[in-house]
């Protein structure tokens, strides 16, 4: 009697190829306990932010807190003093209008860490809108403080993190940056604004020139309400951002 045949053995798969940086971003989002750099600790919204994050297990650099007395003289080294909220992050102090200073907080974030794998950058603490009035001089110094503070600090950070991301080898980092939120008649007046619209833009660009490269970058704008109003919406988005997989170039708009 004939012996059934047995089919033939499917032919040995090649193995596949290692994962690009872009790959390993695209299909996974930043683990739990991964590193995390947050510029703009202080004030409602970089609290809820940094809680929301230490709360899902991230280790975090903070600049900004605005719990924490620094000493004058050791303005340049990270401590580790928890706030009252019990966080306990590595504490980076740098003035946001000194863009030496904000360059620098990256790499020393990375050395306090032990590396980096996400930087959030949310907006400088914004003077009241200055008004019309005031003497030339004056008028400058409010538009150079909130320019400086909020723009050129951002756009310092962001290019030390896509260096330090695109360093080999390349890691699949992330970079958030958050706006003010500001609208007509919100504090700040047209100086905040023009910073919320120059920061978006330069989120679009970076995730232009970073696109393909392993960096995800992406932009939230928060509602035009005090900041105590948004901070929870804020921080919900920023975590899910970040856990998520990579979507490069998203503008996330909350609310009106």
């Amino acid at each position: 009697m004939a012996q059934p045949r047995m089919p033939a053995p499917a032919p040995a798969q090649p193995p596949s190829p290692a994962a690009s940086p872009e790959q390993r971003a695209g299909r996974s989002g930043t683990r739990s306990g991964a590193r995390v750099l947050v510029v703009g600790g202080a004030g409602p919204v970089g609290r809820a932010v940094a809680t929301r994050l230490a709360g899902l297990g991230h280790q975090l650099a903070v600049q900004g807190a605005a719990s924490v007395a620094v000493d004058a003289g050791r303005d340049d080294r990270p401590s580790h003093r928890a706030d009252p909220a019990g966080i306990a992050p590595t504490l980076l102090p740098a003035d946001r209008s000194d863009a030496d200073a904000m360059s620098g907080v990256v790499p020393a974030a990375c050395r306090a860490l032990g590396g980096l794998d996400a930087v959030v950058i949310l907006p400088a603490e914004r003077p009241a809108a200055p008004p019309m009035s005031l003497h030339p001089d004056s008028w400058a110094d409010a538009w150079s403080h909130v320019l400086a503070a909020d723009v050129l600090a951002a756009a310092c950070v962001a290019h030390a993190a896509a260096h330090l991301f695109r360093a080999d080898p390349p890691t699949a980092g992330r970079i958030v940056l958050v706006t003010g939120g500001s609208g007509s008649g919100t504090p700040g007046g047209l100086p905040a604004v023009a910073a919320d619209a120059a920061i978006a833009a330069l989120g679009a660009e970076l995730a232009r020139d970073l696109d393909g490269q392993g960096v995800a970058v992406s932009v939230v704008c928060p509602r035009p309400e005090p900041a105590d109003r948004v901070a929870g919406d804020v921080a919900e988005t920023v975590t899910t951002l970040l856990s998520g997989p990579a979507l490069p170039g998203m503008t996330v708009r909350l609310g009106g």
